[in-house]
């Protein structure tokens, strides 16, 4: 997965709301994620909440992919 993030010419990283995820709110424009991009990832998995914060996520998620 780094070679092609490393790889990439555009990124979007996306976040859900509190109401609802990723899937959910694309889904109500009529397509699936999965077929509009090439990366799904639960960036903060096993959270042990029902939401995590946008702030802690932007935090947590960029952390992350600048270590790949």
């Amino acid at each position: 997965m780094a070679g092609l993030w490393r790889g990439s010419d555009r990124i979007l990283v996306a976040f859900g709301a509190p109401a609802e995820g990723l899937h959910e709110i694309v889904s109500r424009e009529g397509v699936k994620l999965e077929e509009i991009a090439d990366f799904v990832i639960n960036m903060v998995p096993g959270q042990g909440t029902e939401t995590v914060r946008t702030e802690e996520a932007v935090s947590a998620s960029l952390a992350l992919l600048n270590c790949l």
